[in-house]
Order: C-alpha cells, then structure tokens, then sequence
C-alpha cells in the first residue's frame, strides 16, 4: 500500500510526509471499534487526544484518549490501582475539583475506590464502581500549582481518569452562553416570525424571545449539517474547513484554528455540548473545546427532553461559574424519531405509525406528493414537543435568575426542503431562524443579510470579553459594523461545487466542478449559472425565470464576489483525514486514484498571516 501510495503522491506533488500520516491516519481507524471507515457508524471507539485540552501535566500524548463512557466523551487517563499521574498546574486555588472515573471496559470489578492527591486520601466510593458510565466526584482543592494524583482499588483491571476540572471561586459571570440548535427548523416554523401568532407552534419559544432580537434574512453556510455545524464553531466557510464531503473520504474539524468553545474553556468557562445528530459527534472533532460532550444515537427514541434536562443540570451545577452551553436537538430533522404521547395527541389522527417508515418510501421513491405531506404532518408534531421542551429550559433560566447573565441563541443548521431542485441553494435549503437574547440584547428586528454560521463565532466570543482570532470570517451580529452586500452559503457534495449569494434583490448561484481532494474551485468547468429576482420586503425568490443572460453586468459582479471566497485560505491538511473509500469511479471524473487522495492545501504555517482575503469582507 505505502510504495502505490507514494506513486500517487509523486504524481499529484503531494507535500513531504503525507503518504505515512495517511498511512497511520487510515490503519489507526481500521484497528478501531465499530467505525467501518465512516464518523457515522462511529459507537465510542477511543479518539485522538490532539488538539484537546485538558490539565493532565506531564503525562505523554501517547497515554492519554478522548474515551466515550455511556455516551460522554472526555480526555481521559488509564490509570491501575496507586497509579500516580500528574494534574495542573491550577492558577490561584481551585475552588474545588471535579474528578470522573470508570472501568475499562472488560477490565473486571472494581471496589471501594479511593483518590490521593499530594499523599491525603480526599475521596472515596465505596462498593463496586459502576461500569457504562463516569461517576463523578467532588473534591476539596489541595493547593495551586501541580497536584500528583493517585487511584487506590481494590479488584484487577484499569480504571479510566478524566481529565480533572478545576472550580473558580464563586463569581457572578459576566456573561453565560447557551446555543440551541433546532434541526431543520425554519421561520415559517416559528409563530414570532408569522404575522399572526395565532395557532402557534412555538408559544414557549415567542413568549422567550419577545424580549431579543429577531433576524428574518438570515442564511446557513450549508445545506445540511456536517458543513453548516463546522462553520458555527471555526467561523470558516466551507470551503475554508474542508468538513463537508460526506462521500470516498471524510475530515474533521481542522486542528489549526481554534474553535470558540476551546477559546472559552481556556479562558475558565465551564463547557458542555449535547448532540444526538449522527453528523455532529465526537468523531467529527466536534468535542475540542467542552469539558463534557454527550452523543447520544437517536435509535427511534424521542431524546429532547434528555438533551434539555443535561441542559438545566449543567447550568445549576455550574450556576457560580461561567459557562457555555451547546445543545442540538435533531428531532425535527426526518425521520423524526419515535413519538411521545404529547406529540402524538397533537397531531392529525390521520398519518403514518411509524415515521421512519414514511421517510423512507419516499427516499426510495420520491415521486407522490402526499408522503412530503405525511411528513409535514409528523414534524409538526416534533416542533410541538421540540417547544415544550425548550420551554421547561426558558422557565428554569427564568426563575433561577440565570437569564439575566446569559445570552440564549436559537438557529438552525439549516432548512427544510426535502426535494432536491437545480438549484440547490433555494431558500427553503438554507433560509433560517435566528433569535437572540441576552443581558445586552436589544428587543428588535434586524432585516440585513446576516451568516449565522460564520457570525455566530465572534458574537460569543466577543460577547465574552476575549479576542476574535483573525481567521474569523464573519462579524459580531449584536454590532453590525455595515450591512452585509450579500449572504452566503455553500454545497460541497462530491464534486460539485454550488455556491449562493443573495442581496436584498437578486438572489444568483454558480455551480461547477471542484477538485475534492484539494478543495480547489474549477470554475472553468461550470456547469450552471442561475440569476434571480428577490422580493426585498417578503425575500421570496422568483425561480420561475432564470435572468442570468439578460444581466451581464450583475453577473459579471456576482461572479467577483464568489470569487473572493474561492481564494480565501484553505485550512485542512491530511491530518484532517478521518475516514476514506476506494470507489470504483468517481461522477466528477477526477479519476479512481485521485478520489483516495488527502487535501492537499496545506494548512497555514505557525506564525502565518491566516486574516480573511482582501475583499472577502462584506462579499
């Protein structure tokens, strides 16, 4: 494998050590457990600790795994009975510290547990320690500086020790951040952005976000939720991450730019994200940057409430401390899961038992209108529920009084447009909620083209006191410095590139080939051009006429603003390289050898000037 693998890297002039870190990269993922290649058949198979966080001091990289225990995912140590290993070094003295231990799995029982830091015995858990999940404890702080740490049990085997977490003093935070990403959710879906509120779907939602701001032209990155997720952690657009090719290899959130939770965790905020979206996993990198990340596969099984509920426990364990929370709910995305007695009792009596069942006649046969209306039908029901979910959140924010020192964002990912037009990009793919309130948050209405996915990157980072990095490509949606000219979004599926800009009156896509392996626009290659009216006052778009031969001169400007964001810096490398197949034949035509390939834009050098491209600004 490795000398064919060198032939390909000569030919296509590959940089120096790609072919042994694509080597390892592919045999460490082949040892792995489960994984069949692919992030989404990922079940917890031990990940890569680079690029995470963590207070493990001295403590070799080689020794150390982000492990999945029940579900969570935390950088974590195998220790034996009076191991000792190393933590810190902790500024000041901790308030307290949070240790989380478990079995290895296979490993035997263990009993009565007991940790040692600096020689005194500060904990202990009696009787046997329970297997498939972390059982944490809170301990007294023992000092500033390095802590020499120790389990002592009885029984064989090797226990797990997360990464421990260290308590500021109690302290009112200056500002907590709670995001909520609802799955496929739209505007049309929201009763706050319907002229009449009546009949609401959402009333916990419009009763919460009266007091905030309402964003009606705001636009995701992608049309789904690999590229669009990415984006809403790194700032980066699509094209930039790399993280959206779903098909003959797969990346992972690119390890040269921090994402702002790991910019929050560093700067002392308690973190905690929640996903059970298959596309927004441990696997992907998404779990750089949070204390705890729980995944958990939806398996036909409603799991809202448990995803709110870690929500509310996270907030009041940490109430004292700041914090950031991430939580994406995916049950309004088809097939919807299994369905709850509220959801059920609030839905048409005429509809299908299972939804999983509907959701796939119509992936097989895509034709009959009246399966799309089945499943608006059984989504209605999922926002319903998805509500009342959301609203015993917004009560507890509410009464514990932790809304007045946290700014709650409400988007999605993306839209919800389940037929597949050419175009791709039309408004129901990528036309989105966005609602904000906070402390600072102004009650009002924002009608200028916004990027959820590249904004929201430094609005939470600004709004916590720290600086935007200057790789971020958007800007601080609670301070707008100018109107953006043009909102844009990105579909990068195979090898094809499609990119959409929209201003208050035209609405133009471009498609063409793409190089998958490099990322590479081949914009001599194009294989549509699409020109659109848009109603500035209701932003519905006219794709009855195509007008792109009959505005040469709005053409000829859309064509240089797409432009800007095609050469706008590349930020994966072959480290970013999670996953790959050996198809026979590629539809773009790259060819069979290319198609194995990893990117080959290499990731700025340390020190590297990595600012937006001149003109990018604004597009």
């Amino acid at each position: 494998m490795t000398n064919r693998l060198r032939t390909l890297a000569t030919t296509y002039l590959l940089p120096p050590g790609w072919v042994e870190a694509y080597r390892q990269t592919l045999m460490w993922f082949q040892r792995g457990r489960g994984w069949r290649h692919w992030p989404q058949n990922w079940r917890g198979g031990p990940l890569p600790v680079e690029g995470c966080r963590h207070a493990f001091h001295a403590v070799g990289a080689g020794q150390l795994r982000c492990v999945t225990v029940g579900g969570e995912t935390r950088v974590a140590l195998a220790c034996h009975s009076h191991h000792s290993f190393e933590a810190g070094p902790f500024e000041g003295v901790p308030a307290y510290l949070v240790l989380a231990v478990a079995p290895a799995s296979g490993q035997g029982t263990v009993r009565n547990l007991s940790v040692m830091v600096n020689g005194q015995r500060v904990g202990e858990l009696h009787g046997t320690l329970p297997a498939g999940r972390w059982t944490n404890l809170r301990l007294a702080s023992s000092g500033p500086g390095v802590l020499t740490m120790s389990l002592c049990y009885e029984g064989g085997g090797r226990v797990w020790a997360a990464s421990p977490l260290a308590g500021r003093p109690p302290a009112r935070p200056s500002n907590n951040i709670l995001v909520l990403i609802v799955d496929s959710l739209t505007p049309n879906d929201l009763g706050c952005y319907q002229d009449s509120p009546a009949g609401s779907l959402t009333p916990h939602i419009d009763r919460f976000f009266r007091a905030g701001t309402r964003f009606t032209n705001a636009f995701a990155q992608g049309e789904w939720t690999l590229p669009s997720s990415t984006s809403m952690l790194t700032g980066l657009y699509a094209i930039q991450h790399g993280n959206y090719n779903p098909s003959w290899y797969q990346r992972s959130v690119p390890r040269t730019v921090p994402t702002w939770p790991e910019l929050l965790q560093q700067a002392g905020y308690r973190t905690l994200c929640y996903s059970t979206a298959t596309r927004f996993q441990p696997a992907y990198g998404f779990h750089r940057g949070f204390d705890r990340f729980l995944f958990t596969v939806g398996d036909q099984q409603p799991l809202n409430h448990l995803v709110t509920n870690a929500g509310i426990e996270f907030m009041e364990a940490h109430r004292d401390e700041p914090w950031a929370c991430y939580l994406h709910l995916f049950e309004c995305h088809p097939p919807f899961g299994q369905s709850s007695y509220y959801a059920d009792v609030n839905t048409s009596p005429f509809r299908w038992a299972s939804s999983e069942e509907v959701y796939l006649a119509w992936k097989r046969d895509r034709q009959p209108r009246e399966l799309l209306k089945d499943l608006d039908t059984l989504k209605v029901a999922k926002i319903r529920q998805t509500d009342l979910c959301l609203g015993r959140l917004f009560d507890y924010l509410e009464t514990s009084g932790l809304a007045e020192q946290t700014t709650v964002f409400l988007l999605s990912d993306h839209g919800d447009e389940l037929t597949k037009d050419i175009p791709l990009l039309t408004t129901g793919r990528v036309h989105i909620p966005l609602l904000i309130r906070g402390p600072t948050t102004p009650d009002r209405l924002v009608a200028d083209l916004v990027e959820p996915g590249v904004d929201l990157y430094p609005t939470i980072v600004q709004l916590t006191g720290l600086d935007v990095p200057p790789h971020a490509m958007g800007q601080d949606l609670l301070r707008l410095r100018e109107p953006r000219q043009a909102a844009v979004s990105e579909s990068l599926y195979g090898g094809v590139y499609e990119i959409a800009l929209r201003t208050a009156t035209w609405c133009y896509v471009y498609t063409c080939r793409m190089d998958p392996v490099s990322g590479d626009v081949l914009r001599q290659e194009r294989l549509g051009e699409y020109l659109y009216r848009r109603n500035p006052e209701t932003g519905k778009e006219d794709y009855a006429e195509n007008l792109a031969s009959g505005e040469p001169e709005v053409v000829v400007d859309f064509r240089d603003r797409a432009a800007r964001i095609d050469r706008a810096p590349r930020y994966f490398d072959a480290r970013s390289v999670i996953a790959s197949t050996m198809p026979s034949r590629h539809q773009n035509g790259l060819g069979r050898e290319r198609g194995r390939l990893l990117s080959r834009a290499g990731a700025p050098a340390a020190g590297a000037d990595v600012r937006r491209p001149a003109g990018a600004s604004g597009h």
